[in-house]
């Protein structure tokens, strides 16, 4: 089932000035898959209340968002101005899946408190980072294909472990992460929607790129 998640700008830029929106639109936005899976490998290095753990490994998400209701503001004059006319659509308009895999190295860090609380600090830095996306516009049949590589990703965060009792393994989970990717530039490709001789054709005018900056917090019981 699909999550709300906010809502959702479009800005397009199909004229021949460069940085002048031709199109915008604006909709509900909801999260219909997310999916991530990671795997590393570690060395325990014990000094004493400290354990130092470096690592490498690999990282793989799948995310698909898509846009729906709203409205359009496609002026005939092909700039778009926040006064003109809107016109109000229903149903997905647009979707958006994105696929993101890359190596990395990292290393964490243990710290025991007490019997009963610890913390950890984490950082990693990925490498290479490859991003493949589909970005689909309903009302106008056009299906962008953007590729990016080459891309680093970095991570920082803290968690803790609280024991809720001597007695007791259900331990309190919490923290905060914050990941920062820098932007990733690459081709981009479009294609029709629908019955089509050719597939997606590369957009020498044009470009693709991505970044991302995200700060998350977290709170859990572990069994």
């Amino acid at each position: 089932m699909a999550i709300k998640s906010g809502s959702l700008q479009d800005f397009d830029f199909s004229t021949s000035y460069d940085g002048v929106i031709s199109q915008y639109s604006q909709h509900e936005l909801y999260l219909d898959k997310d999916f991530s899976i990671a795997g590393n490998i570690k060395y325990v290095v014990n000094l004493a209340s400290l354990s130092l753990l470096p690592k490498v490994g690999y990282a793989y998400r799948n995310v698909k968002l898509s846009a729906q209701d709203g409205y359009l503001q496609y002026p005939e004059s092909g700039v778009w101005d926040p006064d003109a006319e809107k016109t109000y659509v229903q149903g997905t308009l647009i979707s958006y899946e994105q696929v993101i895999y890359y190596p990395y190295l990292g290393l964490d860090i243990n710290w025991i408190l007490s019997c009963r609380f610890a913390l950890t600090f984490i950082t990693s830095y990925g490498f290479n980072v490859c991003i493949d996306s589909v970005d689909s516009h309903y009302s106008r049949a056009l299906r962008f294909c953007d590729s990016m590589r080459g891309g680093h990703r970095f991570t920082i965060g803290v968690c803790g472990q609280f024991k809720l009792s001597y007695f007791s393994r259900t331990l309190l989970l919490f923290g905060c992460e914050y990941i920062n990717m820098p932007l990733v530039r690459g081709t981009t490709s479009s294609g029709v929607i629908g019955v089509s001789d050719t597939g997606p054709q590369i957009d020498k005018g044009y470009g693709s790129g991505c970044s991302e900056s995200s700060l998350r917090f977290f709170l859990s019981l572990s069994y």
